[in-house]
């Protein structure tokens, strides 16, 4: 059943004993550039963007103002953390084929190092399942665990979801966890993902890439699509009692590097991304959230010509941990 439109009226009035027609809108180039695209395509992520909002998952709590007076601070050289931060073992994770990119989330470790931070790098293969990835991270925190230390863990991309992952699959490690800091994840899913693998022919293209370019794990990708993550989520349910800050961003330049896939997703299902998930996807359920709407999913780990970026990848990092450290989980 099609819905009325806001603008039509509730009857039409008669005129000379006839009703007269009703006037026809004309289809606008977006409208057809959008219906020829899903004519080839079919609508595979259409009603998935923001899955979580509507399940019955642990509430969010909104930080952004609180993280941007932080983030302002940091920029003029304030110590914004807490004196605890030292006490920790900060644990990195690549997103989904980062090794791959010469300089990638070295500006947020270093923003993190020059505050004197032990700051070390999980080094997984950023081509492989969320699963072989989950295992790794399990062992390098029990690792940081035999130094009788607990660690803060911070992900970009899939690797925030490959830590959630190792959580959920191993509860026994929140006691050597501090917080999680899960920036641009897709953890309920990602709509180019989810397109990519719906449709055979570009689903096999994908599978090839990561297989035989990135001598990776083609599940890699699947482990991103919307299906994949509601399944995982249903069986994996991530702790709501750890101290978790989740960011998610959005970007309207035509200047960035992801500025194709941003364009994308907004013409064929209207919703905003950082070029690859939208933020709605990245509020992990449960945890306090900051939310961006100019900031691209490069910029945040590559640092970038200040013309086209003014978040600094360092000082970012640094006020999304001040957050981690500051607020408590929403549900305890």
């Amino acid at each position: 059943m099609t819905a009325r439109r806001a603008d039509a009226p509730l009857s039409r009035p008669a005129s000379d004993g006839f009703d007269a027609p009703a006037p026809r809108k004309s289809l606008g180039v977006i409208d057809i550039v959008r219906g020829g695209i899903n004519a080839i395509f079919g609508r595979d992520s259409t009603g998935q963007i923001g899955w979580m909002e509507k399940a019955n998952l642990p509430p969010t709590r909104d930080i952004t103002s609180d993280f941007r007076d932080t983030y302002a601070q940091a920029q003029i050289g304030a110590n914004v953390l807490p004196p605890e931060a030292k006490d920790y073992v900060y644990l990195t994770v690549d997103g989904l084929t980062g090794e791959n990119w010469p300089g990638y989330m070295e500006a947020n470790r270093e923003g993190l190092r020059d505050r004197g931070l032990d700051v070390r790098e999980i080094k997984v293969d950023t081509e492989a399942s969320t699963l072989t990835n989950a295992e790794t991270i399990r062992k390098a925190i029990e690792s940081v665990k035999a130094e009788g230390k607990q660690v803060v863990l911070i992900g970009h991309s899939k690797g925030g979801n490959d830590i959630t992952a190792a959580i959920a699959l191993h509860p026994e490690l929140k006691d050597s966890v501090r917080a999680v800091v899960a920036m641009q994840s897709p953890y309920g899913g990602a709509p180019l993902a989810t397109d990519l693998r719906s449709d055979p022919i570009t689903k096999l293209g994908v599978d090839a890439l990561a297989k035989y370019f990135f001598n990776g794990d083609p599940n890699c990708v699947r482990d991103l699509t919307y299906e994949w993550r509601q399944q995982f989520i249903k069986d994996h349910p991530y702790p709501t009692d750890i101290p978790t800050v989740s960011l998610g961003s959005s970007s309207d330049s035509q200047l960035s590097l992801v500025a194709g896939p941003a364009d994308y997703t907004k013409l064929r299902y209207g919703e905003k991304t950082d070029g690859l998930v939208s933020p709605k996807d990245a509020k992990i359920p449960g945890s306090n959230t900051v939310t961006l709407p100019d900031l691209d999913h490069v910029n945040s780990t590559i640092p970038n010509l200040p013309q086209l970026s003014h978040w600094d990848p360092g000082d970012l990092t640094v006020s999304l941990v001040a957050m981690a450290l500051k607020y408590p989980p929403v549900v305890q």
